[in-house]
């Protein structure tokens, strides 16, 4: 009896090591999963107990537009999106590049002039005053993608409507 119990323990006692024995460690994710801190560097690092070391995997940075590029998107889309500009602007042109602190932002200001007095798609309004109207519209280029259109300070051209009174800065 005693033998198949001295037995039985030599054949257990592989299998409790097994179930006791943290799961193997092999990548940043899983080194984080298992409780141990990420260090505060760039990339994120993260170390086991035992002194393995684990470096986070990061996405390369998309190459960012040059300044041209990011003026011809910009201007591009004031032609073909910005409802005041498609309804009845002309003379589109350049004025300024306001800096911006983030890699491949730009922001971009034009000018144009429309034929009648507001803002966006006026087709449907019944009464338009032809009045030839200046405007400065200011395009904001991030990540390749137009993030902001404000016509004249007060219409934002990508929502197709006015902004709030308190996104509006007071005149002087």
């Amino acid at each position: 009896m005693k033998k198949y119990a001295i037995l039985t323990i030599l054949i257990l006692i592989p299998f409790l090591n097994a179930c006791t024995q943290p799961p193997e460690i092999t990548n940043f994710e899983e080194c984080i999963s298992a409780g141990n801190p990420a260090m505060e560097s760039y990339p994120r690092q993260c170390m086991t107990e035992d002194g393995q070391s684990f470096t986070e995997e990061i996405e390369p940075l998309p190459e960012a537009l040059t300044k041209q590029q990011a003026q011809e998107m910009a201007r591009t889309w004031v032609e073909e999106n910005s409802p005041t500009y498609k309804f009845d602007g002309s003379n589109l042109e350049f004025r300024d590049i306001v800096p911006m602190a983030c890699r491949g932002c730009y922001a971009f200001v034009f000018g144009f002039t429309s034929k009648h007095i507001g803002y966006g798609d006026r087709s449907n309004e019944e009464e338009l005053v032809e009045i030839e109207t200046p405007h400065r519209i200011a395009v904001t280029i991030i990540g390749g993608e137009v993030a902001n259109a404000v016509t004249d300070t007060e219409f934002n051209e990508i929502a197709g409507e006015m902004l709030p009174e308190e996104f509006i800065p007071p005149t002087d």
